[in-house]
């Protein structure tokens, strides 16, 4: 059978086109808000990039609804609701596959989840076969640049595209169009129209305004990643809704079921660029990894460990020699961002996490811990440079991350076992200590 989540994205897109009739005009129902980041930016930021998307999306649809209440009964317009166009996976850093590859959110998230939040969201496959005509674009681009600010207050401006060579990744084409590259060089969209803008700050302070003006019905916002937040609860809401798939969680819980012992400690070891050049004051050797995973095998008994890495094959095979309880994911499941995520979801539901100071990736699996209800101590926790008897440890960036109420119905049974674990072996640790 079809999925429901696509059948609720196709009833959707099958309405979105639909106008109201009445006081002799018509007035479109559902706009459209696409975006991307700036090309090559990993997985993890762009799930971040998204937050920002739905943020300023439900910004624009409360806006609108307070002033159409505020006009009641003047022969106000009703409001037209904004859409969030999820944007291909395509061209990112730490994926080694062709330009032009394309992966559709649904690959690694539960859409029907996601459709259930504060705004609507649908596949830009979706959006271009039902919005669009098939066509790849939009009525509007709005390009992002970010300037370097004298003071911490949010500020922006209109400036000439042809004024920075930023905007390399859009052209004028004949006839006043315009061209931009979309999401890591997954197409080329075209546009009747360009605003670029130089800005810092959030994108409640420039975006909504310039957004409120525009009378397009679909826009896409090049290059979100240089607005920043939110960082307060509207953070919270929306990373909940982005939970892995159902396809994604039954590999790695086969995974676990098949290839690890609990209780078993998940560890993320970030290497390459982060111990070369981009993180080298605190990123760990690989003995130093060596020595505090074995210092935690003792500590905690833990019968498996499953490492998630970058390694070099000679590093990965090192750290083997050095513990021999080490698990690496051998399998393949046919794209390196379902591998990552699949990892990832792996050292989710680990019995205690150790990662990498600084890594989107480590904050990611962190973020799943804390909404599974994991306590902080399983969780929150850095391998060390230089440290081999402890871990450091680091509070979660948000206090009071809140629980996700549709992953403890699934898998609450497995943190109340997580929990139990952990106590029992700290009592059996405080007993070897005596």
């Amino acid at each position: 059978g079809v999925p429901l989540a696509l059948l609720a994205m196709l009833a959707l897109a099958l309405g979105l086109t639909r106008e109201r009739e009445g006081s002799g005009e018509k007035q479109i129902e559902e706009r459209f808000l696409l975006y991307d980041a700036k090309i090559g930016e990993g997985f993890n930021l762009q799930k971040e990039i998204f937050i920002r998307a739905a943020w300023l999306a439900e910004a624009l649809n409360a806006g609108c609804q307070q002033e159409a209440a505020s006009r009641a009964g003047e022969g106000s317009k009703p409001c037209s609701s904004w859409v969030v166009v999820l944007p291909p996976w395509c061209h990112l850093a730490h994926w080694q596959v062709p330009r032009g590859t394309t992966m559709g959110w649904g690959n690694f998230f539960d859409l029907e989840h996601m459709n259930t939040g504060r705004v609507s969201i649908m596949e830009y496959e979706t959006y271009k076969q039902h919005a669009r005509g098939g066509q790849d674009s939009v009525d509007e681009i709005v390009h992002l640049e970010t300037f370097s600010p004298d003071t911490w207050t949010p500020s922006h401006k209109i400036i000439d595209c042809q004024d920075s060579k930023k905007f390399n990744t859009l052209i004028e084409a004949d006839g006043g169009s315009y061209i931009g590259v979309y999401s890591g060089y997954c197409t080329h969209i075209r546009a009747q129209k360009a605003v670029c803008v130089s800005t810092w700050g959030q994108p409640s302070t420039f975006l909504e305004p310039i957004l409120k003006k525009s009378e397009s019905v679909s826009v896409l916002v090049k290059s979100l990643d240089h607005a920043t937040g939110p960082y307060d609860g509207n953070y919270h809401t929306f990373r909940e809704k982005m939970m892995f798939s159902s396809g994604v969680r039954a590999d790695a819980e086969e995974y676990i079921t098949n290839h690890l012992k609990r209780p078993y400690l998940g560890a993320h070891v970030r290497r390459s660029d982060f111990a070369t050049y981009a993180h080298p004051t605190t990123t760990p050797s690989v003995e130093n990894v060596a020595e505090t995973i074995r210092m935690l095998i003792t500590r905690h008994k833990f019968r498996s460990v499953f490492v998630a890495t970058d390694s070099t094959a000679a590093e990965k095979e090192a750290l083997k020699k050095m513990v021999p309880a080490v698990v690496f994911m051998e399998k393949d499941f046919g794209h390196p961002g379902v591998n990552a995520v699949v990892e990832q979801w792996i050292c989710a539901l680990s019995d205690k996490f150790v990662g990498t100071r600084i890594s989107r990736f480590t904050l990611n699996i962190q973020e799943e811990r804390d909404l599974l209800g994991i306590s902080g101590d399983l969780t929150w926790n850095h391998f060390c440079k230089g440290l081999s008897n402890q871990t450091c440890y680091k509070g979660n960036w948000f206090r009071d991350f809140p629980t996700s109420k549709r992953r403890e119905t699934l898998y609450g049974s497995t943190v109340e076992r997580i929990h139990a674990s952990a106590q029992q072996h700290a009592g059996q640790r405080n007993k070897d200590e005596l």
